[in-house]
């Protein structure tokens, strides 16, 4: 700029500025060069000040030559953010007195940005992942990671996106925005990782709680399907079929120790279809990577489900009497059952007259396939005393999973006994 026609100009550690308008931070020097064409100049005095016109105390104005002054100062951490206003004045040699004024079109700026990270990229598996950050101020970005679009920073919420990165765990990275004076600010990242590897399952076993049999289920047992996965993942998806038949009651999922194993578990329902348990289970891992849908177990467990009561195809009751409709003191009675499964020892109570008989019938069985059975106790004579028809009741479940049936308090014949 020019003050009559001596000629001002105003450089910043050295660079001239004349022509822009620019910031400046703490540390930086401000300087005036006052420079006449012809003559020389004397008692030059010069002054800075704020736009409230406060004055800048650390002013040094020193004659370079007869014709160039200079006048400095150098902005510290302390001076407030203002634009700098200028005051000249110098008596030539003629004897002429000149002075002037003006604003330097320069801008103190000691404040750097605060930033912000508002969003966290966590564990992905994009590889260009993203986070938003705010600034106070406007500026340019840049990164310890590679960044993807724009760089430009304005004053308030921004959006960075980080270029191509390779699966691993970024626990040192940070972003950097410095203002337009130069001023900057680095903000860590929080730890993030890249994961682009899909999980497995290297372990799956299914079992029962069944008391007989941890490959059989009845009604009211619990089948149980467990699993380890290669990391952690997120809640799986299993579902169950039990014979053909998909499996809509409440089935349970939950970690086990830790996020990398899990169980699947349901109770049996008397509705459920016999036949083998099959499954699936559908699972993420934490980086929202699809593992392969899984279907098998890896060893060799099964469980098969029986909802099909055991039933028994005969009963009949006899004495050992010459006549075998009935009983005296003595006689043997026997209850001859037969069934469609193998069964445990049955529990049977005789009566007579509605009365319980207290000696402990003794049972036989058919050892080949527990289907045929003989129940018998022998007459007393309080038995005896009693009298009556020979009733009685048979409890029985099956000997493969405890299966029960109904109770039975018939015969299938037609025959009876009276003691």
């Amino acid at each position: 700029m020019c003050i009559r026609d001596r000629n001002v100009t105003f450089s910043v550690d050295d660079v001239d500025v004349s022509d822009n308008r620019v910031y400046v931070k703490a540390g930086e020097t401000i300087m005036a060069t006052i420079e006449s064409d012809d003559v020389s100049l004397n008692d030059v005095d010069v002054s800075f000040s704020d736009t409230n016109g406060n004055l800048f105390t650390n002013v040094n104005v020193e004659e370079d030559s007869d014709d160039i002054w200079i006048a400095d100062f150098t902005i510290s951490e302390d001076d407030e953010n203002t634009e700098i206003k200028y005051y000249i004045s110098y008596t030539d040699s003629n004897g002429v007195d000149y002075d002037a004024s003006g604003d330097s079109n320069i801008f103190i700026d000691t404040i750097a940005p605060t930033l912000k990270q508002l969003t966290k990229i966590g564990t992905t598996n994009d590889t260009s992942p993203s986070m938003v950050f705010s600034s106070d101020e406007a500026g340019t970005l840049t990164s310890t990671l590679a960044i993807s679009g724009s760089t430009v920073v304005i004053d308030g919420n921004n959006t960075v996106t980080f270029d191509n990165l390779s699966e691993d765990t970024y626990s040192s990275e940070t972003i950097t925005v410095t203002d337009v004076a130069g001023n900057f600010t680095t903000l860590s990242i929080t730890e993030f990782t890249i994961d682009t590897t899909d999980s497995t399952l290297s372990y799956v076993n299914i079992s029962s709680d069944n008391l007989y049999d941890a490959t059989e289920a009845i009604p009211g047992d619990t089948i149980e399907l467990t699993f380890t996965a290669s990391e952690e993942i997120e809640t799986p998806v299993v579902s169950f079929k039990s014979g053909d038949d998909n499996i809509t009651h409440s089935v349970t999922v939950e970690s086990d120790i830790s996020d990398n194993t899990w169980k699947a578990y349901y109770t049996v329902h008397s509705s459920d279809a016999s036949g083998d348990v099959s499954f699936t289970i559908d699972f993420s891992d934490d980086a929202g990577n699809q593992g392969q849908q899984v279907t098998s177990v890896t060893d060799d467990s099964i469980v098969t489900v029986d909802t099909e009561l055991p039933t028994l195809n005969t009963v009949t009751i006899s004495s050992d009497n010459s006549n075998n409709s009935y009983a005296t003191l003595g006689n043997e009675i026997t209850l001859s059952i037969t069934s469609d499964s193998s069964l445990n020892e049955p529990t049977v109570v005789f009566y007579h007259s509605g009365t319980i008989v207290t000696n402990a019938p003794t049972s036989y069985v058919d050892y080949a396939d527990y289907t045929e059975w003989d129940i018998s106790y022998n007459i007393t004579s309080v038995d005896a005393q009693l009298g009556g028809l020979v009733t009685f009741s048979i409890e029985f479940d099956k000997r493969l999973n405890g299966l029960s049936g109904n109770q039975v308090v018939t015969v299938t014949d037609g025959t009876s006994v009276t003691v």
